[in-house]
């Protein structure tokens, strides 16, 4: 769990005590342990994410709505963090979003060396007239034609 805070956006954290009452984070900049709370929403749910994952060894992690609370800067790396431990710990990861900035990281993660195989991104829509949901799947090329385009891939 410290080392994904740490490769994610708390590079100098060394320690996290979770209490019933609150959560505690030790930084090597800090003279005493602080309250979790006071590194914003961001790092909270940083913490529930990697806590999850950590949980979800072998087997599968359902995330929703992944970019809540985080910055669309810190996505990137989450994505990579998020592939690296599904693929070291055998975890099947499923993520909804309703974020462009979510879409584009999660492809730009997928345009990377030997990782294009690695995810798959399908949109979930209702069919015209009638109440059933149908899967459209997207490969890497049709999702980055779309979002090149503009075009709406949620």
């Amino acid at each position: 769990v410290v080392s994904i805070l740490q490769q994610t956006i708390l590079p100098d954290i060394k320690r996290v005590d979770i209490r019933e009452d609150r959560t505690l984070v030790r930084l090597s900049s800090e003279p005493s342990p602080i309250p979790l709370k006071n590194l914003g929403d961001g790092a909270q749910r940083l913490l529930l994410l990697a806590i999850a994952l950590v949980s979800a060894k072998g087997k599968m992690l359902l995330i929703d709505e992944i970019e809540a609370g985080l910055h669309y800067t810190v996505q990137e790396k989450l994505w990579s963090l998020i592939f690296e431990y599904a693929e070291k710990w055998d975890i099947q990861v499923f993520v909804t979003t309703h974020s462009q900035d979510t879409v584009k990281s999660f492809t730009h993660h997928l345009e990377q060396p030997g990782c294009a195989e690695t995810g798959a991104y399908f949109r979930l829509q209702k069919k015209r007239n009638s109440d059933d949901i149908e899967v459209i799947p997207y490969d890497l090329e049709r999702l980055e034609l779309t979002l090149d385009a503009n075009l709406e891939p949620r």
